[in-house]
């Protein structure tokens, strides 16, 4: 299963086979940046580690947030 992408620029959900490989005006050509197919905004991929820490930090705060309320 094709795992989706999000642009952080519009939000717009893709997976890697929807988006074009090589920016059309890119002269470098075959880098490791992900171009949005809907704004065309440049990003780069998060590596497996930075999304786990992300993840664990979310869960983490949601966490504090529901003990600081009572739940």
């Amino acid at each position: 299963m094709e795992e989706n992408k999000k642009c952080p620029l519009c939000g717009y959900e893709f997976t890697k086979s929807g988006m074009e490989h090589e920016c059309k005006h890119c002269p470098m050509g075959g880098c490791d940046l992900i171009c949005c197919p809907n704004c065309n905004y440049q990003f780069v991929e998060d590596s497996k580690i930075v999304r786990g820490i992300r993840e664990g930090m979310r869960k983490i705060l949601k966490r504090g947030n529901e003990e600081s309320d009572g739940r």
